[in-house]
C-alpha cells in the first residue's frame, strides 16, 4: 500500500486527490481542484478553508491537497482546530519567540 510522503505529518489516513469521486458532488468545480492541486496557493502563502455540510468530502480533499503539497516538497502538518488553539495558547503563555 502506498503511504503519504514523510513530509506529511500526522495525516489521519492515506488520501490522494485521485481517490476523490468528483462526480458524486456536482458542487465541486474540477478546474478549481486542479488549480489548488498545483500548490501555487501554498507558494504565495495563502490559506485554504473548505466549508460545507458533513459528508461532502472536505476532509478527504484537504488531506488530498496536503498530500499533493508534500509530493511537491512542502512540509505539511495535519492538526485539529482544537489542538491548534491549545498550541497558540501555550505559545502565548511562553512569550515572544516561543513559536
Amino acid at each position: 500500500m502506498l503511504r503519504p510522503p514523510r513530509k506529511c505529518g500526522r495525516v489521519p489516513r492515506d488520501k490522494w486527490l485521485g481517490h476523490c469521486e468528483f462526480d458524486a458532488n456536482t458542487n465541486i468545480n474540477l478546474a478549481t481542484i486542479n488549480t489548488l492541486a498545483t500548490g501555487d496557493w501554498v507558494r504565495r502563502g495563502q490559506l485554504l478553508c473548505l466549508i460545507g455540510d458533513s459528508g461532502t468530502g472536505k476532509l478527504h480533499l484537504l488531506i488530498g491537497f496536503g498530500t499533493a503539497a508534500a509530493e511537491k516538497g512542502f512540509r505539511v502538518k495535519y492538526t485539529l482546530v482544537a489542538h491548534l488553539g491549545v498550541g497558540v495558547r501555550i505559545a502565548l503563555e511562553r512569550g515572544p519567540g516561543s513559536v
